[in-house]
């Protein structure tokens, strides 16, 4: 449901259009099951007299309705009553395939996609940029009236910076979000288990492949987007090795080198290990028990190795 311009009310302000527009989400469905089952009840026999009497006086003294059709105060079992006023007339219905009894038993006016809200349409299909155009378009020109007003002009660094540091506090997006990305990326490299969605990238989108080596040219465009910021956490990351159960010896970038499998392709099979092994394969009662290497260039793992502590694995 989506609201328009509401009233003001003897000890408060009613819902308004500033304030969202939107219709609280639990009225909404327990006014259409109320609907509903008297529509049930009565076989589709439904009078607006009907709805009042079953709404009007609810459970635990809620007040959903009036005489007059206007909605009054929306009370729950451990919150206060909030006001909700505005008219059905003010109201507009989007739904699929709607009986038009429904409507007028509800007394409120169907919408058709697409509307705007805020500047943006409200479509049931993907949002594309063409239908953000004008909006964009209006950022735009209002960017360039504020240009050429004479304003001085700063730049969008100074004025991200915080109020103390002489900007306006203004939060830089960019940033911002690849610090949230970041931060989700992190949970999965610790694979912190106690998240639902961090098990769930280990099971349907890892599998047996490991964070730092996946192909980032598959999966949805934010997953995309966010194995994109692994090279720039590598450097901030450090593994300490303890018994070696929960470090990849080839995927992991535990070591100098990053993740050897990328310097090495070879090295599973020159050094006969698994391209799946843990790297507590090489460890033996706390030092480091690497195979016969007669690669050459293999012999560089072995020259950087770093120190083995005591205890499981650990990253920070």
């Amino acid at each position: 449901m989506w609201g328009g311009a509401g009233s003001e009310a003897a000890g408060g302000l009613g819902m308004r259009e500033t304030d969202g527009g939107c219709c609280c989400p639990y009225l909404c469905c327990h006014l259409l099951n109320k609907v509903m089952d008297e529509m049930g009840s009565a076989a589709g026999q439904l009078g607006a007299a009907a709805v009042v009497r079953d709404l009007g006086a609810g459970e635990g003294g809620e007040q959903l309705i009036e005489q007059d059709g206007n909605f009054s105060t929306l009370e729950m079992q451990g919150f206060e009553p909030v006001p909700i006023i505005f008219s059905p007339d003010d109201l507009l219905l989007f739904s699929s395939g709607l009986h038009d009894s429904l409507l007028a038993t509800l007394g409120f006016q169907e919408g058709h996609l697409p509307v705007r809200y805020l500047g943006l349409p409200l479509i049931s299909a993907r949002l594309y940029v063409a239908d953000c155009q004008p909006l964009l378009q209006k950022i735009d020109n209002r960017i360039k009236d504020t240009s050429s007003s004479g304003y001085p002009k700063v730049a969008w660094e100074a004025v991200c910076r915080p109020i103390e540091e002489g900007g306006l506090g203004i939060k830089d997006i960019l940033a911002l979000n690849r610090a949230l990305m970041s931060k989700h990326l992190w949970a999965v490299i610790k694979q912190n288990r106690t998240s639902i969605w961090v098990d769930w990238i280990i099971h349907i989108r890892l599998r047996d492949c490991s964070i730092w080596t996946v192909k980032d040219n598959k999966g949805a465009w934010g997953w995309r987007k966010m194995l994109s910021l692994r090279h720039s956490l590598v450097s901030q990351i450090h593994f300490c090795v303890g018994n070696g159960d929960s470090i990849s010896l080839w995927h992991d970038p535990w070591h100098p080198l990053v993740p050897l499998i990328s310097r090495f392709p070879r090295g599973p099979q020159l050094t006969n290990t698994g391209l799946l092994d843990k790297l507590s394969v090489v460890i033996k009662d706390g030092q480091w028990n690497w195979p016969m290497i007669t690669d050459i260039a293999c012999l560089e793992i072995t020259y950087m190795l770093p120190p083995i502590s005591v205890g499981p694995d650990r990253i920070s």
